[in-house]
């Protein structure tokens, strides 16, 4: 339970969902008013047909009793004149007219029992020749189909005899076929029939209409109910987007100027990597300016060309933090790696340390390695700090460095290698995260003893190879020392 609740604090509910969940409860109160509705109406009908049959077996009673109290007080006085015995007959007659008067009646009559035979008595002088004279007059109808009176009272004559109780058989629903045991004088002598047709046809629309109207007036509360929650729900939720919108702009904005103060401080140590690098040329070119004469007029002119054609490039870099592609690598540029190199080494390094002392070289360039569609300046941007950290990192001791280039003209591939027989390179820098990046070539790592304004010359090399498309890795040899990679794709000769 706890985690549910959990999940539900976490999710957040928009609009759309508050209009499918109002869709929704809208949809299953319909359902339930019909559902009501038609269980109501149910109830209603079967409530009517008990008190249908109840009615109608009440008016049949109250219609034998009569009879009954009528010929037992007519008994006490019998023998009775003939003016007398004209009044008994015709109250007789009320007692069944009265009766027939009823709206919801259709037949009555007194089914009599005589010599095996039924009889079916619905006037005063009939009634009163067979209770009171021995001489049965019956007059033949001819106007009525009773057969199926007769079958009913045969059907149930039994249990009129045994039982003495009032029974009635319901047809069509509406229609009432009652019998009630005819005891004038405590004995059975057939029975009251009377077919009742009771109509509470006004009574079912008034109260269908009263419950419609409950309904309706109860449906339209909760509607309203529903509608006020939906607009209430809807109001909060949409002062919680804006609120939420407005502070996720904060957050953006707060977002941008970070990470453009964290360009700007990035920018700012790039800035002071390629000034060192631009400063220490600078003072190359000026001291062939010193040296110049006749004699190395042009080995100094193309040196110091290349020399500015490199600060140039640096100032190039100064202008935007991700120079565009097309001037690091463009098919205008047809560069000599081994040449590259080899300038680096010999009026950079060479130029800096005493060879000899401190480090030695040891090239071994493949002729048959093709040109590169690469900015020679590039090259020289991943090269030179690969070469001044494997010096640096190497700073108490001799290190021999070893670069190489090779040509597989079976892949069309080449491989420069820089290895060195060193101290090596710590492990845990040699590690890759999540992106596939050895740690060596982050932004901002680094083992010396001041990082404020280091790290930042291998992070530069492995972008710039990453953006020509090559692949740089590093590793520790089995003999001794650390060896850095650049695999440059090319095409082979299959």
């Amino acid at each position: 339970m706890t985690r549910f609740f959990n999940i539900m604090r976490n999710y957040r509910f928009q609009i759309w969902h508050l209009i499918l969940l109002f869709l929704m409860l809208i949809s299953f109160l319909t359902m339930l008013s019909y559902i009501n509705n038609t269980s109501t109406r149910n109830l209603l009908q079967k409530t009517m047909n008990l008190y249908r049959r109840d009615s109608a077996e009440r008016m049949a009673h109250l219609t034998t009793a009569s009879l009954e109290l009528f010929v037992e007080h007519s008994l006490q006085q019998y023998p009775v004149s003939p003016e007398e015995r004209i009044n008994i007959t015709q109250a007789f007659d009320i007692i069944i007219s009265q009766q027939a008067l009823q709206r919801n009646l259709e037949d009555i009559c007194i089914l009599l029992e005589s010599n095996n035979e039924i009889l079916l008595v619905d006037e005063g002088l009939e009634l009163y020749s067979y209770l009171f004279d021995e001489e049965v007059i019956i007059q033949p109808d001819t106007t009525r189909n009773r057969e199926q009176v007769v079958s009913l009272y045969n059907h149930l004559r039994a249990d009129l005899v045994n039982q003495e109780r009032i029974h009635s058989v319901m047809e069509d629903t509406f229609t009432f076929h009652v019998f009630v045991p005819f005891l004038p004088r405590g004995e059975l002598v057939g029975a009251v029939y009377m077919q009742v047709v009771p109509d509470f046809s006004k009574l079912v629309a008034e109260l269908s209409s009263t419950h419609d109207e409950t309904g309706a007036l109860f449906s339209a509360v909760i509607l309203l109910g529903l509608l006020a929650m939906f607009y209430i729900t809807s109001y909060t939720v949409q002062q919680r987007d804006q609120v939420a919108h407005e502070l996720y702009q904060r957050k953006e904005e707060q977002l941008t100027q970070e990470i453009e103060h964290q360009k700007e401080a990035l920018f700012t140590r790039r800035i002071y990597h390629t000034h060192h690098k631009a400063e220490k040329v600078m003072g190359f070119i000026k001291e062939d300016l010193r040296l110049l004469d006749e004699e190395n007029l042009d080995r100094i002119k193309q040196r110091v060309s290349k020399y500015a054609n490199f600060v140039s490039r640096v100032i190039y870099d100064m202008k935007s933090y991700d120079p565009p592609l097309h001037v690091i690598r463009n098919p205008i540029f047809q560069t000599d790696i081994n040449e590259v190199i080899q300038f680096i080494v010999d009026n950079i390094f060479r130029r800096v340390y005493r060879e000899g002392e401190l480090y030695g070289f040891d090239l071994h360039f493949d002729p048959d390695i093709p040109v590169v569609a690469i900015n020679e300046y590039v090259i020289w941007a991943i090269v030179e700090p690969l070469i001044q950290n494997v010096i640096d990192h190497n700073s108490n001791r001799y290190v021999n460095i070893r670069i190489s280039t090779s040509f597989d003209p079976k892949s069309g591939n080449s491989l420069l290698e820089i290895s060195d027989d060193g101290e090596g390179i710590n492990a845990e820098l040699l590690s890759s995260g999540k992106m596939g990046i050895q740690r060596l070539f982050r932004e901002s790592t680094s083992t010396k003893d001041k990082p404020q304004n280091a790290g930042y010359g291998s992070y530069i090399a492995y972008e710039f190879c990453r953006r020509c498309g090559w692949r740089l890795y590093a590793e520790n040899s089995a003999e001794g020392g650390a060896s850095l990679h650049i695999e440059i794709p090319g095409k082979g000769d299959a």
